[in-house]
């Protein structure tokens, strides 16, 4: 009969960890097994759970954003697959790009012990790879992001003007209880803005709340706003939406 609960160095070896790794783990709550009296018992769905922390921590969230995504209501667990599928395969095609750069490189040193100059800046720019084009695979499908860019030049004036414009609205009204009359109308502009985004796309709208549920990876300079203020309009956005069922 299969196993289906481990003692923690048990599941250390299971998972190829170590035990020390499984109680910070445990302290920080990111991954807390049952107990029996002082005893931690592991079972296999904690597997799954570590699987889930220790792939999004090396595709570079911190243990606060994966304890934030993790703990989401709404996390959806074949898509935080389909996310860490797409993150580890531009992964690879971008060390991939570096590994011939390199290999070009040392073929040319053998060859006339000479630098080649091109291939070291191609080795340089596929290590710096465009970081907001990787944290875009993160959520977005390639399918989604062609689409994204088949958007006119005026289209885009006009999302983000309207996005900036409703966030200095927000901002000037945070005042006011997010059932105000003033917020409410701020909150249907939001779900108009979000629906010409996502252009009634269920997918694209599930990977819209992905990325916000991980706000803290959004690169600053696409922050249009705090935490405080993302919580505040998502508040009057779910009061509208009860409203006009």
């Amino acid at each position: 009969m299969q196993r289906t609960t481990y003692h923690v160095g048990e599941f250390a070896d299971l998972a190829g960890v170590t035990v020390r790794t499984l109680r910070y783990y445990d302290q920080s709550g990111l991954l807390r097994p049952a107990r029996r009296g002082s005893t931690r018992q592991y079972h296999q769905t904690d597997l799954l759970r570590l699987q889930q922390i220790l792939t999004l921590k090396a595709l570079g969230f911190s243990l606060n954003e994966i304890r934030d995504l993790l703990e989401d209501p709404h996390y959806d667990l074949r898509r935080s697959f389909a996310i860490q599928r797409e993150a580890i395969h531009a992964e690879i095609e971008r060390l991939q790009k570096a590994l011939k750069g390199l290999d070009l490189t040392i073929a040319h040193l053998d060859a006339t012990n000479q630098i080649d100059w091109h291939e070291i800046a191609v080795i340089v720019t596929a290590l710096n790879a465009d970081y907001k084009q990787e944290w875009s695979r993160r959520y977005y499908t390639d399918e989604q992001r062609a689409r994204f860019a088949q958007a006119t030049p005026a289209e885009v004036e006009a999302g983000t003007s309207g996005w900036l414009q409703l966030t200095e609205d927000y901002k000037a009204a945070r005042h006011l209880p997010p059932d105000h009359p003033q917020v409410q109308a701020l909150a249907a502009r939001q779900v108009e803005l979000v629906r010409a985004f996502t252009q009634g796309d269920p997918e694209v709208e599930k990977s819209l709340k992905a990325m916000y549920a991980n706000f803290e990876s959004i690169p600053p300079e696409f922050r249009l706003f705090d935490r405080d203020l993302l919580e505040y309009m998502g508040e009057a956005v779910r009061i509208y939406q009860e409203h006009n069922r």
